[in-house]
């Protein structure tokens, strides 16, 4: 290759690299410093930098016009052409293809940027798919040798400017390229998006950040790859003078400007006479004020009046407690009073108590548990939470009101290791209800040491609570079965599975549960343990540790009547066996073994069932066969052939497995195009459901009576498909009672009225006829369950309740929250809220369980 063209394009291929290294350090501005990235939106840190490609300088006419600051300030405007640019800075330029943030969403541009080493300078131009051009900045050095940038007029940006407009900046020795901390916490906003100026940054005093760009008022900031426009005054000595006050109603004289900062030169915002602010801090001859949101006017935070403009009107004892104060001014003042490490003291001065208090979520990594203490505003039409660390400083908040559906906030991290950004709701806190809290008088409510519970199962008057961590690919450390009592919420015993799967069997009957678990695993051997307990007081029964030659391909574990037996398979890829082992599940005692030539195993059940179900064969149906098993002696009771048992996994079935007595009675199995309930005892078919095609077809069980078939009518699969039909099933028969478009599921009889949910959203049906009475505006995440007068509807995290009559969300319930962990297995989908016996059962995604009575929900 030719030396100069190899050495040309090397250069080039730096150059690129270098172009998108946006975390690339900037020096100080004394010094000769790195260029500057572009100045880029809010949310650059959340969506990776696009992909850029780079083209070669053009070449056209080879002219070279200069990118001077004189130049740039003359002929710069937004209004300009490619044309217009290429005749005014020349034609020689580099491109580039990324995206912008641009008005809430990526919008791609090709950029060009003109560059002048000998002088420091360079020009970039950003140019939207229409040819328009969109956003522009320049760089170069002023007479004193410090980096200059030059804007021109843009979003809300009126007019341009340059870092020497910047006065208090000069002052303060402020340059572009520096490294540098805000002295006090303050808002920073987006002023290049849009006509007006868009929060969504709080600089944070414990941050370094680097200056990008200065116009008169404002410095531009990069907080790792983060970027917003703060007002220039809060990284200067005079901003921690400014002192907290009460709230302190004011008065505005006559029509005037707010400022950006005290003594700032332009107006953030027009104030009107007669127009009622607060006052939350004082400098000198200035109020810093919390100013109402209005139609046509920014959402800010602080900004600040003289006080010869204002006529105090007094001190309130908070903005809750003032009559006079609106939601308009609860959100700015939220915006400017909450930040990192504010105290409690100062919170409730300015807002007052809180109306209710509560428990996060979970904060500690997987296998431990640590919550944090909430307050909740629920006064004027709004929401506001705080929460708090346990030294009382704030960590995190979230504000809505009637305006601001959505809400904003600082809810992103529980840490100041990250920039501090104001999050947009994400996809399940969207639309969700603004309604009031419902205190809850538990009969009992325990606490376990794992965030996630939920009921699985009863034994008698023992209830099977599972505990989850919720870690996830490969960071699962904790999996615990509780027995609690189920009067008083006593802990009986706890088994502790580790990161290891839950495999246990257990006969009301007999009151004892069944434990395995795999002590050692490896190639030349195993080994096993059962451990068994009495369900009432968690005593041991019996426990047995056995050993298996050779590696274990994969185990089942059942229990039929008094019985419990483990399967495992071993050998090698050619040639594997299966073995079973059968004991009286009350001592221990075994009662036989035995091995088949092939792949086989047991399927999960509990002591309700009369026999052993053997799946042996592969997962193909053409060799799957299933066997029910005498559990006394082992013998054969019936086979089926080209048959599956279909697990909780299976994507044609979801059933609720934890109180058989609540189900279709049988076994679920099904053919290549048919789910079919088998006869527990004969093996015999009930009932035969078609499958028209996979993934296209799902059947979902309501009770013994009913099941929902949800069918895509596209030819694509039901989670992709736009035509979907759902049929309410009468599983006695197979026929369909009704049908309605769309998808319904997790379905729930009461009386004659049926409340599931349609395409996501909580409906009501006749259950005869099926004509849909009523469904919310809100989608549900979880299960449905009547509950008294209600209709209790599982959100993520919250749990709110419905009225029966007509759909309306009635409240929401105070201190419950419900979730679910990475891969949570039906029981626990089912187990979050459970209405038994007359009494409602409520586990949670922070470590807490309970039990309430009809009573219990005020």
């Amino acid at each position: 290759m030719n030396k100069p063209v190899w050495r040309y394009l090397f250069m080039l291929l730096l150059t690129v690299l270098f172009a998108g290294c946006t975390n690339a350090p900037n020096k100080d501005a004394s010094s000769s410093s790195a260029e500057p990235s572009a100045p880029t939106n809010l949310e650059l840190k959340e969506i990776a930098l696009p992909i850029t490609t780079a083209s070669s300088p053009s070449q056209s006419s080879n002219k070279f016009a200069g990118i001077s600051y004189d130049t740039i300030k003359a002929e710069l405007s937004l209004a300009m052409s490619a044309e217009d640019a290429r005749k005014a800075f020349g034609d020689v330029y580099e491109t580039e293809t990324s995206s912008l943030y641009w008005n809430a969403e990526w919008v791609p541009m090709d950029t060009w940027t003109y560059s002048d080493t000998a002088k420091d300078a360079s020009l970039r131009l950003y140019w939207s798919p229409s040819g328009s051009l969109s956003y522009a900045v320049s760089y170069d050095r002023d007479a004193q040798g410090y980096k200059r940038s030059y804007i021109p007029a843009v979003g809300a940006i009126r007019t341009p400017s340059s870092s020497e407009d910047n006065k208090l900046a000069s002052k303060y020795g402020i340059r572009v390229g520096q490294k540098i901390k805000t002295k006090k916490y303050a808002l920073g906003y987006d002023l290049i998006g849009s006509a007006q100026p868009s929060f969504g940054y709080m600089a944070d005093p414990r941050r370094e950040v680097t200056i990008t760009a200065l116009t008169k008022e404002f410095v531009e900031v990069n907080d790792d790859g983060v970027t917003a426009w703060v007002p220039t005054w809060y990284f200067t000595q005079e901003a921690p003078q400014a002192q907290d006050i009460p709230p302190t109603g004011l008065s505005i004289k006559e029509v005037n400007g707010a400022k950006w900062y005290p003594a700032a030169v332009d107006d953030a915002i027009k104030l009107e006479a007669g127009e009622r602010v607060y006052a939350l801090r004082s400098y000198g001859d200035w109020y810093g004020i919390a100013v109402p949101d209005r139609a046509g006017r920014p959402n800010l935070g602080l900004v600040w009046v003289n006080k010869n403009q204002v006529e105090e009107n007094g001190k309130v004892s908070s903005l809750y407690d003032d009559s006079i104060a609106t939601p308009q001014i609860i959100a700015s003042a939220v915006r400017s009073e909450l930040r990192f490490g504010l105290t409690q003291k100062r919170a409730e001065q300015v807002f007052g108590k809180p109306d209710f208090l509560e428990t996060s979520d979970n904060i500690a990594e997987p296998g431990k548990l640590k919550t944090l203490k909430i307050w909740r505003y629920e006064k004027k039409s709004t929401e506001l939470t705080i929460t708090w660390s346990d030294k009382g400083e704030l960590l995190a908040y979230r504000y809505r009101d009637e305006t601001i559906p959505d809400g904003f906030g600082i809810d992103q991290t529980y840490s100041t290791e990250e920039p501090t950004r104001f999050h947009k709701a994400g996809e399940l806190e969207k639309g969700k209800p603004l309604v009031t809290s419902r205190s809850i008088d538990f009969k009992w409510r325990v606490r376990t040491e794992l965030p996630y519970n939920y009921l699985v199962g009863t034994i008698g008057s023992t209830l099977l609570v599972a505990g989850e961590d919720n870690g996830f690919s490969g960071m699962h450390e904790a999996s615990h079965l509780y027995g609690l009592d189920r009067n008083t919420g006593k802990r009986l015993w706890k088994y502790d599975f580790g990161h290891e799967i839950h495999l246990y069997a257990y006969s009301e009957e007999s009151e004892t549960i069944v434990f395995y678990k795999q002590l050692e695993s490896g190639p030349a051997y195993s080994k096993h343990r059962l451990l068994a307990i009495d369900t009432k007081t968690g005593n041991s029964k019996w426990e047995k540790t056995f050993r298996v030659e050779g590696g274990i391909w994969e185990y089942g574990y059942a229990a039929a009547d008094k019985v419990v037996a483990i399967s495992y398979v071993t050998g090698d890829e050619g040639r594997k066996t299966t073995h079973i082992e059968a004991r009286d599940i009350r001592t221990g005692r075994l009662l036989w073994s035995k091995s088949y030539q092939g792949e086989g195993n047991l399927i999960t059940q509990n002591g309700d069932r009369p026999y052993l179900l053997l799946q042996t064969g592969t997962q193909l149906l053409a060799d799957a066969k299933l066997t029910a098993l005498n559990p006394l002696d082992g013998k054969p009771k019936w086979k089926t052939e080209e048959r599956l048992a279909v697990n909780e996994w299976d994507p044609h079935l979801t059933v609720d497995r934890r109180f058989p007595n609540g189900q279709p009675v049988g076994y679920w199995t099904k053919s290549v195009d048919s789910l079919i309930l088998t006869d527990a005892v004969t093996g015999k078919t009930k009932l035969a459901l078609p499958i028209l095609f996979d993934d296209g077809t799902h059947y979902d069980g309501i009770d013994e009576r009913y099941l929902f078939k949800q069918q895509s009518n596209d030819g694509v699969a039901l989670y992709d498909s736009k035509d979907i039909t759902s049929a309410l099933i009468d599983a006695r028969t197979g026929k369909t009672l009704w049908a309605v478009k769309g998808k319904a599921d997790r379905g729930i009889v009461e009386g004659r009225r049926i409340y599931f949910r349609l395409d996501g959203k909580p409906a009501a049906a006749n259950i005869s006829a099926g004509k849909v009475i009523w469904q919310t505006a809100v989608p549900a995440f979880g299960m449905l369950r009547p509950f008294g007068g209600k209709l209790l509807v599982e959100e993520v995290a919250d749990v709110y309740t419905v009225s029966k009559t007509n759909g309306s969300i009635d409240s929401r319930l105070l201190d419950v929250r419900v979730g679910y962990h990475e891969v949570t297995p039906s029981d626990q989908v089912y187990g979050s809220l459970t209405v038994l016996g007359g009494d409602l059962y409520v586990g949670s995604s922070n470590g807490f369980f309970g039990k309430v009575s009809l009573s219990g929900i005020r």
